[in-house]
């Protein structure tokens, strides 16, 4: 279901964005730093809320599936921008920037262990705060 939620919200944010660039009615730089902030901030305050909630089950689903579906504007804000830098090279360039993306889904869960050291509820605050940290320092 989250994923579904961001597939469905970044098609209807990469149309919106396609409209308001070709409108005029806002700039690309605009479009772009909104969707990105969208993308990045909505995802981080659901990650903090989520480590706060207990053990409502029903809330933690439906915090995750927001955030992620709000993470889908990405593809539209700073996902776009290898190909609008430097059309020729860009799938070198996105390449350079998927090795530091994918480095990070080996380290988080060595970094989590290491954290969390056995003790779970330690994940719901520490864990949890530090990806939405690490979303807002990204932004």
């Amino acid at each position: 279901m989250p994923y579904l939620l961001n597939w469905t919200f970044a098609l209807s944010t990469g149309w919106l964005a396609d409209y308001l660039i070709a409108s005029g009615k806002v700039s690309r730089a605009t479009v772009r730093k909104s969707l990105s902030a969208i993308g990045h901030l909505v995802p981080a305050l659901a990650l903090v809320v989520l480590s706060f909630i207990g053990c409502n089950v029903d809330a933690a689903i439906a915090l995750l599936c927001i955030g992620l579906m709000f993470n889908g504007a990405i593809y539209a804000g700073f996902n776009v921008n290898t190909i609008e830098l430097s059309p020729n090279y860009a799938g070198t360039m996105r390449g350079f920037v998927s090795i530091g993306a994918n480095t990070m889904g080996f380290l988080a869960p060595a970094v989590a262990s290491y954290i969390i050291d056995g003790e779970v509820n330690k994940f719901k605050h520490i864990v949890a705060q530090l990806r939405a940290n690490f979303c807002l320092l990204f932004f």
